[in-house]
């Protein structure tokens, strides 16, 4: 067991359920430097976007987290690998993923449990536009970025 393995209890409402879902652990949320500093709001946001998911394909989906808040040092580094946004890249130098710009972003991509092969890129930021604040599908590894940049 690892620091910070700790199951995350969210509430959500789907049309007229409320129900407590436990799809994801802190420590899916960890720094680089393995702190977690995590918004209330993305749990929320990933819980809902995972069930409507199930809903809408018509079988069990989960979510894989592949990044959430980020150290400037991280950022920097991302941007180096990646580029900055404006000049070519992917990466922003105000990215909601920062602490300083409200650590509200999380990058993910969903998979079906049964075969486990990815749920279309486009299909998971479609539902996830639905609870998110904004959303960006447009990277070629497939993952989407989801982030609530109005709830800081």
């Amino acid at each position: 067991m690892t620091l910070n393995h700790i199951k995350l209890r969210t509430q959500i409402t789907y049309g007229n359920l409320t129900m407590i879902q436990e799809n994801f652990w802190l420590d899916e949320f960890l720094m680089a430097e393995g702190t977690v500093i995590l918004h209330p709001s993305i749990p929320v946001s990933l819980e809902m976007t995972r069930y409507e998911l199930n809903v809408t394909e018509g079988e069990d989906v989960y979510i894989v987290v592949t990044g959430s808040t980020r150290s400037k040092a991280t950022n920097d580094e991302l941007g180096r690998r990646h580029g900055w946004q404006g000049f070519g890249g992917t990466v922003s130098k105000e990215s909601k993923h920062l602490v300083e710009h409200g650590a509200c972003a999380v990058d993910f991509y969903a998979k079906y449990k049964a075969s486990k092969k990815r749920v279309p890129q486009k299909t998971v930021a479609k539902i996830a536009r639905k609870y998110f604040d904004y959303v960006n599908d447009k990277y070629a590894d497939g993952h989407v970025h989801g982030d609530n940049r109005n709830h800081v």
